[in-house]
């Protein structure tokens, strides 16, 4: 049986991989072709989204917590 203290920080972390994925979401980033800086928000969010965003996705969901209420 997992500890409640194990648990809140498991919670926690994976809180703190939900908020990277909104700080992603709007981080400048230097384009490899051109070495200009990005701020376009819409050019910066497509580039996340078709790059490491459903590596990010997958780290959030709580897959242990969702195993857990499924079998108990």
């Amino acid at each position: 049986m997992e500890s409640q203290g194990f648990n809140v920080l498991n919670n926690i972390i994976d809180f703190m991989f939900l908020v990277d994925i909104f700080v992603q979401l709007r981080t400048t980033y230097y384009d490899p072709l051109t070495g200009d800086e990005i701020f376009d928000k819409k050019v910066i969010r497509d580039n996340y989204i078709y790059g490491r965003f459903m590596i990010d996705v997958l780290a959030t969901v709580p897959f242990d917590t969702i195993t857990f209420w499924i079998t108990q």
